[in-house]
Parts: C-alpha cells; sequence; structure tokens
C-alpha cells in the first residue's frame, strides 16, 4: 500500500515538488538489507509504472533521463543477485537438507530479483523511444537479452532437481523463466531492430525453436513457458519491421532515408531467419506443431466428456496466449502464411494420412482418431490457402458426410472439428455442395453433445451471413434449426453460450424471409429471455 500511495503522489509531485525522490531510493538501497531492499524496490517499480503511462513530452523526457541514470545500478544488481541464485542453488541441489533459514534467505533474494526484472523491463520499454520509429539503437536491448536467455538456460536444469525436494524454488524457477521469456518478448515488439541484432535474435529464435521441437519431457509439463517460446517464434516470423518495407521516403539530417536504413536492417534479419528456418526444419516445426501440441490430451478428453460447454470455450473462445493449444494454433497459422506453398502440400499429406490410418467407420479413441483430429483442425484454420491444394466437394463427400452419419459417443471429437470445417470454409463451397454442408450442419445442431452444437451454431452463423447464401435451400429446415436454437438456449448454463445461441437467432432474423411462420414461438422466446 505505501508503494502505491507514493507512486500516485510522485505521478504528480515529481520531478518540480519532489525532485530527490529516486536519488533518496537509491542512496537507501546501498546500505539496506535485502527485506528492506525488497521493499525499496517495489516502491520503486510501482513508481515507474505510474510515470511510464504518463504521455506528455516532457513527462516521457523526464522517464528517459530516469532510465539512463538508474539503468546501470539496476543491471549490475540484478546479475549480482543472479549469481547469488546459482550458486544458492547450486549448493541446494548438492546439499538438499540446508537450514530453512538460508531457504528462506535465497527465496527472499529470489522475489527481489524478479522485482528488479520489472524495472529492467519497464525502464527498457518506456525510458527510450522505440527503433521501430527512431531507427537508432538501444544499447541495453544488446546488453541485456543475451544475458536473459543465459540466465533461463541456467535456470531450466534446476526444474527436475527441484520438483520434489523444493516445490517452493520449482515453483520459483518456473514463474522466473516464463517472466525472462515474457520480457525478451515485450522488449522484442518495442525495439525490433535493436532486437533483430546478430548477437540477440539467432540465439533467442533458436532457442525457442529448440525447446518447441525437441521440449526436455520436464519442459512437456511447463506448458507457460513452452507458451512464452511459441509466442516469440510468432512475433518474429509476422514482424513488420523484419519484413521488406514499402513505405514512402522520408529523408533524415543526413540525407540517408529512413526507408534504406530500415531495408538495410531488414534485409540482415532475412538472412537470420533463412538460416534458422531451411525448409527442413520449417516442415519439422509445422509437423510437430500438428502431431504434438494439436493432439487433444487425456486431461483434455476428460475435460470434453464432463464439461464439454465449459471445453468448448477453453478451446476456442480464450485469449491465445493463455492456453498452450491455441498458442499452438496460432504460430501455426502465422507459420502456414509465411511458407504456405512449402506447407500446402504437407498439410495435405498429413491430412490423407490421417484419414486413412482412421476411416470414418472407427469411433474407438485412438491415437489414429486424434490425429485425425489434429489434422482436421490444422486444415480448417488454413482455408484460405489450402483450398489451391485440396477439393472441399471431394473432401466432404468422400469423408466428412460419412463422419456425420456416424452417430457414436466418442464421434463427438472429430463432430466438433467437423463443424469447424464446414464454417471455416465456407467461401471454397461451390453452390452443388451447399444444400448438404446445411444438413450437415443443422444436424450438428442436434447432436447430444454441447460443444458440438455450439460449433455448429458458430458455423451456421458464418454460412447464413455469407455473400452467397441460398436462402431457397435452407428454407425447409429453417424450423429445425428454429427448434433447436430454442432448445440450445435453455440446455448451456454459461453466458457466452447463451449470448452465441442469440446470434444464430439474431443472424436468421436478419438474412431470412420467412419469419411469420415463427413469430409466435420467437415471442415466446424473448419472453422468457
Amino acid at each position: 500500500m505505501l508503494a502505491v500511495l507514493i507512486s500516485k503522489i510522485a505521478r504528480f509531485d515529481y520531478p518540480k515538488e519532489w525532485p530527490e525522490l529516486f536519488s533518496a531510493l537509491a542512496h537507501k538501497l546501498q546500505s539496506a538489507d535485502v527485506l528492506t531492499s525488497h521493499r525499496i524496490f517495489l516502491i520503486l517499480f510501482r513508481t515507474l509504472k505510474e510515470l511510464s503511462t504518463k504521455r506528455l513530452t516532457a513527462d516521457q523526457r523526464n522517464f528517459a533521463e530516469i532510465s539512463s541514470h538508474f539503468f546501470d545500478y539496476s543491471w549490475h544488481l540484478w546479475q549480482n543477485d543472479v549469481q547469488t541464485i546459482l550458486h544458492g542453488f547450486s549448493a541446494l541441489a548438492q546439499n538438499p537438507n540446508a537450514l530453512e533459514q538460508h531457504h528462506e534467505e535465497l527465496h527472499l533474494t529470489c522475489e527481489r530479483w524478479l522485482l528488479c526484472l520489472k524495472i529492467i523491463r519497464q525502464m527498457i520499454v518506456s525510458g527510450f523511444q522505440s527503433d521501430a520509429k527512431c531507427v537508432q539503437e538501444v544499447r541495453p536491448v544488446k546488453e541485456v537479452s543475451p544475458v536473459l536467455l543465459n540466465v533461463i538456460q541456467s535456470l531450466l536444469p534446476y526444474c527436475s532437481t527441484f520438483q520434489k525436494e523444493h516445490p517452493k524454488f520449482w515453483d520459483l524457477i518456473k514463474r522466473a523463466c516464463t517472466k525472462l521469456m515474457k520480457v525478451l518478448v515485450t522488449i522484442q515488439g518495442r525495439h525490433p531492430y535493436s532486437f533483430g541484432d546478430k548477437s540477440v535474435l539467432p540465439l533467442v529464435l533458436d532457442f525457442c525453436l529448440n525447446k518447441i521441437i525437441n521440449p526436455e519431457p520436464d519442459l512437456l509439463s511447463f506448458e507457460q513457458f513452452l507458451i512464452q517460446c511459441m509466442v516469440m517464434v510468432k512475433c518474429v516470423l509476422e514482424c513488420k519491421e523484419y519484413k521488406p518495407n514499402l513505405t514512402g521516403r522520408v529523408m533524415d539530417e543526413n540525407g540517408i532515408t529512413l526507408e534504406q536504413m530500415k531495408k538495410n536492417i531488414s534485409g540482415v534479419v532475412v538472412g537470420v531467419l533463412t538460416s534458422l528456418l531451411p525448409s527442413d526444419r520449417i516442415i519439422l516445426l509445422c509437423n510437430v506443431l500438428i502431431r504434438r501440441y494439436f493432439v487433444l490430451s487425456a486431461s483434455d478428453l476428460d475435460e470434453l466428456y464432463q464439461n464439454s460447454e465449459s471445453f468448448h470455450h477453453e478451446q476456442d473462445m480464450v485469449q491465445w496466449t493463455e492456453k498452450l493449444r491455441p498458442c499452438a494454433e496460432a504460430l501455426y497459422i502465422v507459420l502456414f502464411e509465411n511458407y504456405s506453398q512449402l506447407l500446402g502440400p504437407v498439410v495435405v499429406a498429413t491430412l490423407q494420412e490421417a484419414m486413412n490410418g482412421c476411416p470414418a467407420s472407427v469411433s474407438e479413441i485412438t491415437p489414429g482418431l486424434l490425429l485425425k483430429d489434429a489434422a482436421y483442425g490444422a486444415a480448417a484454420y488454413v482455408y484460405y490457402e489450402l483450398s489451391n491444394y485440396l477439393s472441399f466437394k471431394d473432401w466432404f463427400n468422400g469423408a466428412l458426410s460419412l463422419e456425420l452419419s456416424n452417430d457414436h459417443p466418442n464421434m463427438r471429437i472429430i463432430h466438433r472439428k467437423v463443424a469447424l470445417i464446414l464454417g471455416q470454409w465456407v467461401s471454397e463451397i461451390k453452390d452443388d455442395t451447399r444444400r448438404p454442408v446445411y444438413c450437415g450442419l443443422i444436424r450438428l445442431l442436434q447432436d447430444k453433445d454441447l460443444s458440438v452444437r455450439l460449433a455448429a451454431c458458430r458455423s451456421l452463423c458464418l454460412h447464413v451471413e455469407d455473400a452467397n447464401f441460398l436462402e431457397g435451400q435452407f428454407t425447409d429446415v429453417l424450423p429445425i434449426c428454429w427448434d433447436s436454437c430454442f432448445k440450445l438456449v435453455e440446455e448451456v448454463q454459461e453466458f457466452d453460450s447463451k449470448v452465441q445461441v442469440l446470434n444464430l437467432i439474431s443472424v436468421l432474423l436478419g438474412h431470412t424471409s420467412e419469419i411469420l411462420p415463427f413469430a409466435d414461438k420467437l415471442v415466446k422466446f424473448f419472453q422468457k429471455v
């Protein structure tokens, strides 16, 4: 509370009324013990965070000045704490029965170290103008980033060592590694050109790719860290500063165009990406994402069977950076967009392999069925490119329609993905296939599983809103559609589910002309709502 109070006062009083604030805090730090310094750093963090939100030019200049004076001291202390922590962890690994007092002191040092990391991050991100605008090198990026990566590499081996004997430190290491990677992601987003230096980007990107493709057994359960590795790779692949610059010519004082400076840096980064991502590694990454990270786990299946409604929202509506599978899907989409000509045939081959290995008649939950579910998802997410390699009509008539006719309870896994495919591929569906697709979605809307029905509900919205929607071929199934919607609203429990169904009802009201026959039912329905 004291830290928050000081930060709020500093927002108005610094620097005019309280010019000695930071010098006083720095002086206190020099003679403080671990606990006191932790409290001072908490005040510093809260104050810097508050001041960084001020947007006036003078305020930003003040923050830059604070950063220039305070960065070196904070960075030096952070590095000293790293050595203390690594030495303490090494001693703890060799002597698990160390005194509890030493444990507490080491843990407090770790907490101070993490707080100091937040301060360093705040100063690098807010204390320097983004180099994407000024194209000027930000020195701390090249100084800090490789060290953060080295610390991650030094801490990770202790995960397996501390998991059973020192769960408190095991949890702290997981938190620290995740936070360190998050800081690297933030720095890359703020200062992409400085981060693109050969001393930073190749090391970080190669590390992240290796952890995604070949994670140690202990790392597979360390989802939050893997998520941040995927976020880093995704951010690099879609970073516009690392792509050819097409903006106009802006002259600086020396007559050298900013455009040319950006092109020079982008050219270097493109070379780095080409060396780090040859064709075979791109294909390997794509296959790993589909075959490992897209495949439903045992816990996923348990949740699907116990609470399918919750499963639907957790998998399809959650923020992509919060869960491993949505994050892998987001990375896969960006990877495919960047290398579609290379990966199109690969995804189609995986899809064919999965369908051949698990025909539509198979309903047992086998690795083959789970791979088919993953392959269906992969094909759904990149429909706009995959249509060049795959005929939807042949796929629907040859496999998807057969999947729909299998009513075994285990087929909810596949039915959910079929509903997704039918919605995502709407722009690729020709008129002669629309009628059976409409009927298929109505059938899925009547499924016993809520996750399947909600997926069908969303896909029906896409079809009814589509510019090529054929109302005449939908009219005879409209009564079933209305009844299914009314029934689904009654059965679902979560607010998001009800909104999703109401959205379909709204779309039907706006895009179908046969409303009067259902007026009484609609009035009764809206009276209940």
